[in-house]
């Protein structure tokens, strides 16, 4: 109880003897991930830069400890446009710190300026819940989905509270967002409750549904079953951007709120949900089976049928193939 007020009491004098503007408590980010301390060795504190990065990492006493701007500085080139909120570097002017990944309620990001061992830092630690992502680590809360392979179990809140890249391929962007979402009313029904207890539904690549609901007893999400779209990622995006056919979210009450399977899995084959037939409209994107529509794939990837003009096809190719197997059977 009496150590935290030495703490900072030696941060604040690390920023008077800097000029760092970092001052108390604020230098020392979330109690759920603390920055980890200045070193008092100064040869320790200090870095030269990485090959290939800034010159200024060379030029402050302890880049990267303490919440700082770190990278707001006179001569750091990237960071001299597109600097505003939104914006490619708008991370310029963010605060961030060292962490320990091990101690830490946010997703940290590998470091890449400092020449020294590994080390690992956080936004969301020093800029709190105004944070809503950047141009360098991206601006939606899919971070459980980009690392699955995390000790930390996906669903945790830990991962859905920071901000990661929002993916999507180039010709159907995700749109960044972490906006908290409302279901539904879906006719006289609501839809699942988890809509708007979850971070953000919807915005960037991630199977928003896995494990909730249906999807969470359901034992049918094998590939090819009525519930396999529950472990398909997908995310909202601009229908108008979009070379995909995009489908509305039913689940959310944001009326102009669209998805795309396709732009968060290259080998989608179509699910339960959308359909497993290529769309008459959109030959991209899979619809459900219909006449109009054509190839229904199976779980293999074969082609079993043709919606469209079977009958036609059929009646015109099986005499020929029963005559052939006559003249066989004859000859032997």
């Amino acid at each position: 109880m009496k150590v935290f007020p030495i703490v900072l009491l030696a941060a604040s004098l690390r920023g008077a003897l800097s000029g760092s503007s970092c001052v108390g408590a604020s230098c020392l980010g979330s109690t759920g991930c603390p920055c980890l301390p200045t070193p008092t060795d100064e040869a320790a504190a200090f870095s030269y830069p990485a090959p290939g990065k800034p010159e200024y990492v060379g030029e402050d006493a302890a880049y990267g400890y303490e919440c700082e701007k770190h990278d707001d500085v006179d001569n750091a080139t990237d960071c001299q446009t597109k600097t505003a909120d939104g914006e490619a570097n708008d991370w310029c002017k963010d605060k961030w710190c060292i962490v320990d990944k091990d101690n830490c309620d946010h997703y940290t990001r590998t470091g890449t300026y400092r020449l020294q061992p590994e080390y690992y830092f956080s936004y969301e630690t020093c800029e709190g819940t105004s944070f809503k992502g950047n141009g360098w680590v991206g601006r939606c809360k899919n971070c459980a989905m980009h690392h699955e392979t995390s000790p930390k179990s996906w669903h945790t809140t830990t991962y859905l509270k920071s901000f990661c890249t929002c993916g999507g391929l180039s010709t159907c962007k995700c749109k960044p967002g972490d906006t908290k979402q409302e279901p539904a009313w879906r006719g006289t029904k609501m839809a699942p409750s988890y809509v708007g207890t979850v971070e953000s539904y919807g915005y960037g690549c991630m199977a928003h549904d896995k494990g909730q609901d249906t999807c969470n007893s359901s034992t049918k999400t094998g590939v090819g079953k009525d519930d396999d779209w529950c472990l398909d990622q997908w995310c909202i995006v601009d229908k108008d951007a979009c070379d995909f056919k995009a489908w509305n979210v039913t689940y959310s009450k944001q009326a102009g709120d669209w998805f795309s399977y396709e732009t968060c899995d290259a080998s989608f084959k179509g699910n339960g949900w959308v359909g497993r037939c290529k769309c008459a409209d959109n030959v991209k994107t899979y619809c459900t089976c219909s006449k109009g529509n054509s190839t229904t794939v199976t779980t293999t990837g074969a082609v079993s049928a043709l919606v469209s003009g079977a009958p036609e096809l059929l009646s015109a190719t099986v005499p020929q193939v029963v005559m052939a197997l006559a003249l066989v059977l004859h000859a032997c």
